[in-house]
């Protein structure tokens, strides 16, 4: 055909006879035009054809390329055009005669190269790059078209094309038995029989433009909920699309570069049931691993692109990336939920999402130790847990999640901005987790140094709403209980650092009716030794919470903050909300601080308590500078009890001798971190 954009440039106005217009004839690759050649014809010869209605270049068309081989293309042809594959209206296309159409092609992809009866071989061209699943047989529907849509993503890497059309609302593909494994999961990862799909080479799966339903089926066509195979006693579903980078001993021996899906649905109709006990034949129910949506497994991909996307109904990760190949992963506008085990494990790679849903799982993400990635505007929900932790960003040291970062470049910060979590279970924070202006429902955030190796540069920022039940706490902080804890996976004297540099500051709302229902919720738990110095936990809004910390077994207190509650409602016998009670027995007592603000109890009969303020924890763990704590009388004490801070006690440094007696009564203290005191910053006294 003509390239005008090629043409040679008229010599002179007149002078038509002579001037040469240039042909682009096709190279091996229809997606890079710098193989194409070109040829210069006389504008003379193309109007005496015009005229004579010769074209230079004969065209041809036929019904069927199913009928090629009884037809003789005229001897001048070296393309034709077909009103379908296989069956009339469907996968119509253009064939050409070129290098690449042989024997060898016609062998390997029957489906989309063959000879006429002459011998000479015709092969389907990939217009702009893309080959639709109807030009290899497909029909949509119910009909089982994975043989097709197979012979499709295979012929597309034959001739460089980078595009497969899935040209169908719907397209069923029902599953290939497995026969090269009898286990359920296969330790070959790379087999591709009891898969569905396979990929070897970089290419996008497109849907319409309205969207294609993708049915991953049985290999009889029914649902793989209950239609798996029986491998060796054991269960097999088989996996959805599998990204097949190379062999096991060569992970990037296939150049799989990269993949992309868009406006597709990749349904494995299989039900999120909540079971978790192992798959069998006779409890066929649970995390099914051989059942996986998108599988990346121990090989080679630079970047996997998602847009327009819907991954639902698989029993194992609807999206699974393994390995360490660091792939980024790019998503947008992307929904995946339904999984027994996780719907979303993007393992080691950048992330960058947005406008995009994972939750209907047993785990929302799974991210183990990416180094790397932004989410924004992304919804985490109705899940038992969600996992997202950063590093290593320089290799695995001992296990995934025990950071890695190279000290020389920025931390390999995941942020997660304007994100929702609602009913996400657990909330798994590890490494270089930023959650910026977040919002949260329901949640329990664990900040645990202990499962993850260390803990260290956490940043979250949260609007979380108390709604559906009591959260006690909304945020834990886990450190080592001792110094002495080896880190998982290492020997010697690798010890589980105590978190540092972890900061967290949450608004707290309760909806109608969560007051309603009077549930309340504790903001912060504490365990193990923390780098107090580094660290802290604050509350601003602060409706329905009960008090700020509860102390476990915390061996040392990060600084923690809280502005006050922001409504009237009060606990038990009127304690106002956010104060937590320090139950007293008897008298002298050593005040151990574990919240910004206290109340001091005792329900026997009146009596002087003498108060003062207990060391509790190891040099050089402890308070953190600057630490507030304002400390009450409580509404439930005996009347006529009365505490008495001495100006010079034990721990303190007042201005003057202080004695609270009545309701309302408060003094404020600061830790002096190298005084080891407690500095009076402020009271209120009221005369008896």
């Amino acid at each position: 055909m003509t390239d005008w954009n090629h043409a040679t440039p008229l010599a002179a106005a007149a002078d038509y006879s002579q001037a040469m217009i240039a042909l682009r004839v096709e190279g091996s690759d229809p997606t890079n035009p710098a193989l194409d050649t070109f040829a210069q014809l006389p504008v003379s010869t193309m109007i005496s054809a015009a005229v004579n209605a010769v074209p230079p270049v004969q065209a041809v068309s036929i019904d069927l390329f199913a009928n090629l081989a009884a037809r003789a293309m005229p001897a001048g042809a070296t393309a034709f055009i077909t009103g379908g594959c296989a069956t009339g209206g469907l996968g119509g296309g253009t064939y050409v005669a070129d290098a690449l159409a042989n024997a060898v092609l016609a062998a390997g992809h029957p489906a989309f190269c063959a000879s006429d009866s002459t011998g000479r071989y015709f092969r389907l061209m990939a217009m702009d790059g893309t080959v639709a699943i109807s030009q290899g047989g497909a029909r949509g529907g119910s009909h089982n078209d994975q043989p097709a849509v197979q012979a499709t993503i295979d012929y597309a890497k034959a001739i460089g094309a980078r595009s497969v059309l899935f040209d169908f609302d719907t397209v069923s593909i029902w599953n290939t038995p497995r026969v090269s494994e009898a286990v359920q999961q296969a330790p070959d990862a790379f087999a591709q029989d009891g898969q569905s799909l396979w990929v070897t080479a970089p290419v996008k799966f497109a849907g319409l433009s309205t969207g294609t339903h993708i049915q991953m089926l049985s290999i009889s066509g029914t649902s793989l909920e209950n239609g798996w195979q029986n491998v060796g006693d054991n269960v097999w579903r088989g996996a959805g699309i599998n990204l097949i980078g190379g062999t096991a001993a060569s992970p990037g021996s296939n150049g799989l570069t990269w993949f992309a899906m868009e406006n597709i649905w990749l349904d494995g109709g299989c039900a999120y049931t909540g079971v978790r006990s192992a798959v069998t034949p006779g409890s066929p129910d649970g995390p099914d691993l051989t059942n996986k949506g998108i599988r990346l497994q121990n090989a080679e991909c630079d970047q996997i692109t998602l847009i327009n996307c819907r991954i639902s109904g698989f029993k194992g990760e609807a999206c699974y990336i393994s390995g360490t190949t660091q792939t980024l992963q790019i998503l947008r506008n992307t929904q995946i939920w339904g999984s027994n085990q996780c719907a979303f494990n993007p393992s080691t790679g950048v992330v960058q999402a947005d406008n995009c849903d994972f939750g209907g799982s047993f785990l929302a993400t799974e991210c183990l130790g990416g180094i790397g990635g932004r989410y924004t505007n992304c919804r985490f929900y109705d899940s038992v847990q969600t996992s997202v932790t950063g590093g290593p960003a320089n290799g695995q040291l001992y296990n995934y999640g025990y950071p890695t970062r190279l000290a020389a470049q920025a931390p390999p910060w995941i942020d997660l901005v304007a994100c929702d979590f609602h009913n996400a279970g657990q909330v798994l924070i590890g490494n270089y987790v930023r959650i910026i202006r977040g919002r949260a429902t329901d949640i329990a955030l664990v900040l645990d140094a202990t499962s993850n190796g260390s803990l260290t540069s956490a940043y979250i920022d949260l609007e979380y709403t108390i709604d559906q039940a009591n959260q006690n706490p909304i945020c834990s902080l886990v450190g080592p209980v001792t110094l002495t804890t080896v880190i998982p996976g290492a020997v010697g004297a690798n010890y589980i650092l105590p978190p540092s540099d972890v900061h967290v500051r949450l608004n707290i709302h309760r909806t109608g009716w969560a007051i309603s229902q009077r549930f309340y919720a504790v903001a912060y738990s504490i365990t193990g030794y923390i780098d107090q110095n580094s660290c802290s936990l604050s509350v601003g809004e602060a409706d329905g919470v009960a008090y700020m910390v509860t102390p476990i077994s915390n061996l040392a207190l990060p600084l923690v903050a809280m502005a006050g509650p922001t409504s009237s409602h009060l606990i038990g016998s009127g304690r106002p909300l956010g104060v937590y009670p320090a139950m007293i027995s008897s008298g002298p007592y050593a005040l151990t601080v574990s919240n910004p603000r206290m109340s001091l109890l005792y329900t026997g009969a009146a009596v002087a308590i003498a108060i003062t303020m207990a060391a509790p924890f190891a040099s050089p763990f402890g308070y953190a500078f600057g630490q507030r704590s304002r400390i009450y009388w409580d509404t439930a004490t005996t009347t006529g009890t009365s505490f008495t801070f001495g100006r010079n006690g034990a721990g303190l440094r007042l201005n003057a001798d202080c004695t609270l007696a009545l309701f309302g009564d408060w003094i404020e203290v600061e830790f002096n971190a190298s005084t080891g005191l407690w500095h009076e910053t402020g009271r209120s006294i009221h005369a008896a």
